[in-house]
């Protein structure tokens, strides 16, 4: 089904695609209001009556808005269009940092340390406001044009208790290899240490040049002094792991 050519009005034309997604894609559009380009993420009609996509929708906006945060995108609109659900966020050109890793294969220790640092303290204020993003992966963290990283797609995320009227007892969340054991048994239950597991994961992937294949792989691929580091982050045990994202940061600046 092709989405609609205009939204919420005509304010908001759509133009061509610029990314995809699980169940929603991407689209360069132009706010008519401002005269600027922004990003249209939509649902389709046909998805927004299962799964609870549609609230899953505009809980995201909330989390995203709530944060206001140097290093999370910014949401400006939230709503539906003839069936349509659609975001409207800021258009960020620099890419994926999975798109950066195809691309360029391993990044240089200090732009992944810069990387996972801005994420980290993005993940920090979000755990500070009882969010925990559940979907900590490199396709979700994007680069502006000075090469900042900013988290983005805050779908899967649990805000404070009330994620219990969506997510059931016993469901999994996350995609293998970047989500923690635990969030792949209830994701109703897990914390802000599977946010860091897949912070691990994703800087090991940063490092090695690639998708690890597991938890092990991606310790045993890590170069030193980065090693500990997605060891610890990435352990089965939670307790194990860092107790916070701020720690964690702390522990990566010091290896490099």
């Amino acid at each position: 089904m092709n989405p609609p050519s205009e939204l919420a009005n005509r304010r908001y034309l759509l133009h061509e695609l610029i990314g995809t997604g699980s169940v929603a894609t991407v689209y360069r559009c132009t706010d008519t209001n401002l005269n600027i380009d922004r990003a249209a993420k939509l649902l389709p009609p046909a998805l927004g009556t299962f799964f609870g996509h549609i609230e899953r929708f505009k809980r995201e906006a909330t989390a995203m808005v709530a944060l206001h945060h140097p290093h999370v995108v910014d949401v400006f609109d939230v709503g539906v269009d003839t069936g349509w659900a659609f975001i409207i966020t800021e258009i960020l050109h620099g890419g994926t940092l999975d798109v950066l890793v195809e691309q360029d294969g391993p990044v240089p220790p200090p732009r992944a340390v810069q990387f996972m640092e801005e994420t980290l303290r993005a993940l920090q204020a979000a755990h500070d406001h009882g969010v925990i993003h559940r979907d900590m992966r490199p396709n979700n963290v994007l680069l502006d044009k000075h090469g900042h990283a900013k988290l983005g797609d805050f779908g899967l995320a649990r805000l404070h208790a009330s994620e219990q009227e969506i997510t059931g007892a016993g469901q999994a969340m996350g995609l293998v290899p970047w989500a923690a054991p635990e969030q792949l048994k209830d994701a109703r239950t897990v914390d802000g240490r599977a946010d860091l597991y897949g912070v691990g994961m994703t800087l090991a992937s940063l490092l090695i040049g690639r998708e690890p294949e597991n938890r092990i792989d991606a310790v045993a691929s890590t170069p030193e002094p980065f090693r500990e580091v997605v060891e610890i982050a990435t352990r089965a045990d939670r307790d194990a792991r860092y107790d916070s994202a701020r720690e964690m940061r702390k522990r990566l600046v010091e290896a490099l």
